[in-house]
């Protein structure tokens, strides 16, 4: 995924807020934490993204809030196993973040060289 870049910039047309979106750390950590919170291997967690539609977003401003208003282990847990996945029963995840979550990522940023935050509002 490395062709998808960091640092999109998106303004608000109403009242020209801008955001930066970095595209290639949110995808990254979506990666990882199917990878770490779930039973699919890289290769299952690429193709999945991949076929996400948040592979294609954003495209605007309001793009990014939409994806921004969900944290990262949400959406990695909707593209492995769909909407409402806690839920399902036989799956057994919960929506809650795990305990290990911010120490888990802090890490796999660190390890990856990826920026420290997948989007700030400027």
């Amino acid at each position: 995924m490395k062709q998808i870049s960091d640092n999109l910039t998106f303004e608000d047309p109403n009242n020209r807020e801008k955001v930066t979106f970095n595209k290639y750390t949110f995808l990254e950590i979506l990666k990882g934490c199917i990878i770490n919170y779930t039973d699919k291997d890289i290769f299952e967690a690429e193709e999945l993204i991949k076929n996400s539609y948040l592979f294609s977003l954003p495209k605007s401003y309001d793009d990014v809030v939409f994806i921004t208003h969900e944290h990262e282990y949400h959406w990695s847990m909707v593209i492995a196993y769909g909407e409402n996945y806690w839920q399902n029963s036989k799956i057994k995840i919960s929506s809650e973040i795990p305990e290990d979550y911010d120490q888990w990522e802090k890490g796999y940023i660190k390890k990856n060289n990826l920026k420290k935050v997948s989007y700030e509002y400027l």
